[in-house]
Parts: structure tokens; C-alpha cells; sequence
């Protein structure tokens, strides 16, 4: 029985890369899905709106010029889209647009949407459309990274957008891939 028990104590894989399943994903230190490659959309909060006492008030709810700001990026995501023209002129260069998802059989946001929006509304990494690179986990924001791990990564050029607010202000993340 001893014998036995020390067959089947030993480790299918490298106990620091989390056993089989990880050692097929890269292995390392880190466990499968503990390092992502984001992106993000930053509207920052100014002094007086990070409490939120300015703006207008919407169904008794006090919205901040930011968070209008952030609703703005979503809204033209959501235009590029549908493909829809830009009101009152029309485009200097062809805009990117959305791509039928083959799960949901509907339009989706793309990749090239997210950069090209990321470009115009971020006020952070808006020149690398808003591209933070490879991040472990541990190493964001609590609010941002709940939200970043829990999005499905960039799949076929579509995205999948999650919001978050953190001290920084009000972030659209989106995780190209996870390593």
C-alpha cells in the first residue's frame, strides 16, 4: 500500500506551473491565466470629480463630466460598430467596424475599434491604443483587475469590453490574450 501511495503522491507536472494543465500552456512560475496582455480606454477624474458633485443629474442620479466622457468612448465604439457615419461629417480616413461574431451570429467590436477609440478618449497610453502591455496578476487595481480577469481574451479580432472605476477614473479594458 505504501508503495502505491507514493506512486500516485508525485506530481503530474512542475508544482510551480500548476500541474498538467499548465505545463501544456507555457509552465513557468505562474499559473495559466495569472498574466494577461490589456488594453484600456482612461478617463481620469479631476479633483472635484472624484466625489462626484458636479454635472447633471440623470433619472436622481449624479453623473460626473468624466463618466459622461467614458459614455462617449462606449457610444462610438458602438457606432463604429454598426458601421454607422460619423454625424455632421464625413470621415478623413476609412473607420475600422464591427465583424459578425460566429457565436452570437450579431455585430461585435473589433480590435481595431477598441485601438481606434482608445486613440481618440484615452488620456493614458492613447498613442499605443491604450495598450498596458503584459500585467501580472497582483499588479493592477483591484477594481481593474477584477474586471480585467474576468473578461473573455480578444478572440478573431472581436473584443469584449468591461468597465471599471478606480482612483484613476473610469477605465473600458479589454485583454488581447492571456499567457
Amino acid at each position: 500500500m505504501a508503495g502505491k501511495k507514493n506512486k500516485n503522491s508525485q506530481p503530474k507536472g512542475d508544482s510551480k506551473s500548476g500541474g498538467d494543465g499548465d505545463k501544456d500552456k507555457g509552465g513557468g512560475k505562474l499559473k495559466g491565466g495569472q498574466k494577461i496582455e490589456v488594453r484600456h480606454i482612461l478617463v481620469s477624474l479631476s479633483r472635484p470629480e472624484q466625489q462626484c458633485k458636479t454635472n447633471k443629474i440623470t433619472s436622481g442620479v449624479v453623473q460626473c463630466k468624466k463618466h459622461s466622457r467614458k459614455e462617449e468612448a462606449l457610444a462610438e465604439i458602438q457606432r463604429l460598430t454598426r458601421g454607422d457615419p460619423k454625424e455632421g461629417s464625413a470621415p478623413s480616413e476609412p473607420e475600422p467596424v464591427g465583424k459578425i461574431d460566429p457565436k452570437t451570429k450579431t455585430k461585435a467590436p473589433t480590435h481595431a475599434i477598441f485601438v481606434h477609440v482608445a486613440k481618440q478618449f484615452s488620456e493614458d497610453k492613447a498613442n499605443q491604443g491604450g495598450s498596458l502591455g503584459q500585467q501580472t496578476k497582483g499588479s493592477l487595481h483591484p477594481e481593474f483587475e477584477k474586471v480585467a480577469y474576468s473578461l473573455q481574451p480578444t478572440e478573431n479580432g472581436i473584443v469584449h469590453i468591461g468597465e471599471a472605476k478606480t482612483d484613476w477614473g473610469y477605465h473600458l479594458i479589454v485583454v488581447d490574450k492571456r499567457l
